[in-house]
């Protein structure tokens, strides 16, 4: 954690995000993702669970973690949006 801010602290000071801040939005929404749809995985169908009856903590928050982590890749930009900016600054590509 610490170093993710860091590195946000350093992209701050140097003018600007550099295509670094795209790949690293884009990473950690991956892993969020895996992560999260895993943990649904391995619950099984008590991992489906929104909330009520037959549902702990456990099943519920891994239920919303993986539907947050879907929308991870949408804040900031789009997935896509955002390897489109890393392309273009890793090749130097004006922007349009």
């Amino acid at each position: 954690y610490n170093r993710m801010l860091r590195h946000f602290a350093e992209e701050a000071s140097n003018g600007g995000p550099s295509n670094r801040v795209s790949v690293s939005k884009n990473l950690w929404s991956s892993i969020a993702q895996d992560r999260s749809e895993l943990l649904v995985e391995l619950l099984g169908y008590d991992g489906l669970g929104w909330g009520g009856e037959g549902y702990g903590n456990v099943e519920t928050e891994a239920m919303r973690a993986f539907l947050h982590a879907r929308a991870f890749s949408i804040y900031g930009g789009s997935y896509e949006v955002q390897a489109n900016i890393t392309a273009k600054r890793s090749l130097g590509l004006p922007d349009s």
